[in-house]
């Protein structure tokens, strides 16, 4: 879906731009942002390959691609589910 905005899934990897997402999104829907688990205990953000920084958000490690729900991005929900998306230019 971004790239048919010439952007790319939101790489939320600082407060600010959890606060700006915050700020900018409903709370009550789930979003997909950047983001896919590799192995058991480690999480990248897919544009970038960069380790994705959990201190911000707590993560449980139980599915595979990131969303952003309630202020903060989490991995709680099924990868196949259909979410609205957070994209950056």
């Amino acid at each position: 879906m971004c790239r048919l905005r010439n952007s790319i899934p939101a790489i939320l990897d600082t407060q600010d731009r959890l606060n700006f997402a915050s700020l900018n999104a409903d709370s009550n829907k789930n979003y997909w942002i950047s983001g896919y688990r590799k192995g058991n205990q480690e999480w990248r953000w897919s544009e970038t390959n960069v380790v994705v920084d959990f201190s911000f958000c707590p993560l449980t490690f139980t599915e595979t691609c990131l969303n952003f729900f309630n202020d903060c991005f989490q991995d709680q929900q099924l990868c196949s589910n259909l979410f609205y998306y957070i994209c950056q230019g």
